[in-house]
């Protein structure tokens, strides 16, 4: 389980941004705390995501073998993580993951806030600031674009991965999101959770989600 973030800063919002081009990041997970986060409208945010679209094709791929356990890899068509909240967010483009990564435990705020890579069609890791017991949700987002992925693992035990449709992984709750577009899921993992809507909504509620499109 990743858990949550403890000792970031909650630096505002970032809000009514559309993204039309796509992104394409090739990740060398060389050694242990290397971490990529990468999203059409945000890689990583300490801030709220509200009313942000994305209409490119996200990519996120890695051409080595990590060395090491602590890497891990965060992806979305608008947001790859951030610690607060998403409300309001569509992606429309393609969401295109290819890789190895072996996840470590480190739940430290900042850019390693997650110890399991995770990928969502909107965001891949949401939330998981709960210092304060605040609500950070997942709220009104869609994913509209086709999600194509084959994920290696290098390590076993405790690593995972976590996938889902609109949202990867959260600690807070998710309500009216939809995903309306082809999941196709490759992975190697010790630990795997794949879902329409949510991968893993870890002590959280999930109401009014519906997922109208194939799973793979």
């Amino acid at each position: 389980q990743m858990g949550e973030s403890t000792a970031a800063a909650h630096l505002g919002a970032i809000k009514n941004c559309i993204n039309k081009g796509n992104v394409k990041y090739r990740f060398e997970t060389l050694a242990s705390g290397t971490y990529s986060n990468v999203g059409g409208v945000a890689g990583y945010a300490q801030a709220d995501i509200i009313g942000c679209q994305n209409f490119g094709r996200v990519e996120s791929s890695t051409p080595t073998d990590p060395a090491y356990a602590g890497t891990r890899a965060a992806a979305g068509g608008v947001v790859g993580c951030t610690l607060f909240a998403v409300q309001d967010c569509t992606n429309n483009g393609e969401l295109f993951i290819e890789g190895v990564w072996a996840a470590g435990t480190n739940n430290a705020a900042g850019a390693g806030a997650q110890a399991g890579s995770s990928f969502g069609g909107v965001a891949g890791c949401v939330g998981v600031y709960n210092q304060s017991k605040a609500e950070y949700p997942a709220k009104n987002c869609i994913n509209n674009g086709e999600i194509n992925m084959t994920v290696y693992c290098k390590t076993g035990g405790g690593t995972a991965g976590y996938f889902g449709g609109v949202i990867g992984y959260t600690i807070n709750s998710v309500s009216d999101c939809h995903n309306h577009a082809k999941t196709n899921i490759k992975t190697f993992l010790a630990n795997t959770y794949i879902a329409g809507v949510v991968g893993y909504a870890q002590n959280s509620s999930v109401s009014n989600a519906t997922n109208n499109a194939e799973t793979n």
